[in-house]
Order: structure tokens, then sequence, then C-alpha cells
């Protein structure tokens, strides 16, 4: 080398080096260009969405599934879902033989009820000129406070069947809410403690999600989770960040 430079020669160029087929080398313009970033590989935690699927509901606490209390027929239906209804508000109408057999109770102890009443009254007048025994005041006295509890019992059922003023027993909202779903309809036969009629409040909802076993170790307290809506089947589904 020392030799040729002497001589005034340059040095050969360096032999380049053999890339594989299909090796593309980028220039730094060409990195430029292609907007590329280079980083040095690392480990870092990853976190992948889990999508499950999901309803939406009402609270147990803040909705009211009302049921039949009677055995008959729906005569009317008086809301359809999405109605809000008032506490008291009539939601159905049942014709049922209970509340013809009710009233029958009811007039025969108001008949029971005033015989009572002026038997006792009678033995009170007794009492007074003495021609009457005060035991037999007392019986009178007993008798009539059977009778008066038995009209209480029929009055309060009556009450209970809240009749309407076509003899029909009137099924009424316990609170306040929205309709969401109406079970039956006008003609139907019922049985007490079939589902007539759920009742929500809109204002509050709670999202539940069904997350598999084998994934539900990815779910923790505090994780963030975003509920997206489903309307053309009426569902929800989780989205898990």
């Amino acid at each position: 080398a020392l030799a040729l430079g002497a001589c005034g020669k340059e040095a050969p160029p360096p032999v380049a080096e053999t890339l594989p087929a299909g090796t593309v080398v980028l220039t730094p313009a060409r990195l430029r260009t292609a907007k590329l970033r280079t980083d040095t590989a690392r480990l870092e935690p990853v976190s992948l969405p889990l999508r499950v699927p999901a309803t939406v509901a009402t609270p147990e606490l803040s909705s009211s599934r009302v049921g039949a209390i009677v055995e008959g027929r729906v005569d009317a239906v008086l809301v359809i879902p999405g109605d809000r209804v008032a506490r008291g508000q009539p939601l159905l109408l049942i014709h049922s033989h209970e509340l013809a057999t009710a009233h029958r109770d009811f007039s025969a102890a108001e008949a029971e009820l005033g015989a009572m009443q002026s038997a006792y009254d009678r033995s009170a007048r007794l009492l007074v000129d003495e021609a009457v025994a005060k035991e037999e005041v007392e019986r009178r006295a007993a008798q009539l406070a059977t009778a008066k509890a038995e009209y209480r019992r029929a009055q309060e059922i009556i009450d209970h069947l809240s009749p309407s003023p076509e003899g029909d027993v009137t099924v009424r909202a316990p609170s306040a809410g929205v309709v969401f779903e109406v079970h039956v309809r006008a003609g139907e036969a019922v049985t007490p403690g079939t589902t007539l009629v759920d009742l929500g409040d809109p204002t509050q909802l709670w999202a539940t999600g069904f997350v598999p076993e084998n994934a539900a170790i990815a779910v923790t307290p505090g994780s963030r989770v975003a509920v997206v809506m489903d309307v053309a089947r009426r569902g929800a589904q989780f989205a898990d960040e």
C-alpha cells in the first residue's frame, strides 16, 4: 500500500456485501419519504379488547313485575310499552268470579254485622232494666266484635280487588315508572301469579356482561369498560379495554 501510494495510485474500492434476494436497502432519503421509524425491540404489556355479550336492564330494586292476583279473563289492557304511569294507575281489567264471591261475602258480613249490632243494643237496654243477665250482654258484645272483624275482612278484600265501574278487577301500578313490556292481551285467561306487565325506571340502567370462564382472569376491578348498544338486536356488548 505504501508503495502504491508513493507511486500515486488509488486503493481499490471495497467489495460490496452480497445481500439475500428480495432485500431492499433504504437510504436515509427513502426512510424520510416512507416515514418509517425504527425502535429498539423490548417487552411491554399489551391490552387486547375483550368483547362479550351483555344485557341492559333496570336494577331489581327499580323494577316491578306485576302479576295477576285472581283467576279470570283479561277484559282490557289499558297501557302499552313506553307509557309512563303513576303509582296506583290502572293497567288492566280482569273479569273474575272471585270479585262476585267477594261481593257476596261482603253483603253477608254487612247483614250479620247489622243483626249483631241490633242484638247487642237490645241486650244493653234490657241490662239497664235488669231484665237480662250481664253475661248475656257480654256474649252479645263478643258476637258483635266478631261480626265487625268479618266485615272489615270482607271490605279489605273488595278494596284489594279494586272493582271497576264495569265490575272487573282492576290491576294497578305498584309504583311509578315506565311500562317496559305487556305480557298479555285482551281475552287471555290468567291465573294467580301470571306475569302481566313489567315496569321500571329508565333513568337508571345496569349493563350485565357474560364473560367466559377462561377469559375472566383478564377482567379485574377498575378495568375500563365501554357498552356498545346493538339496536337491531336489542342487546348490548361489553368492550373491555
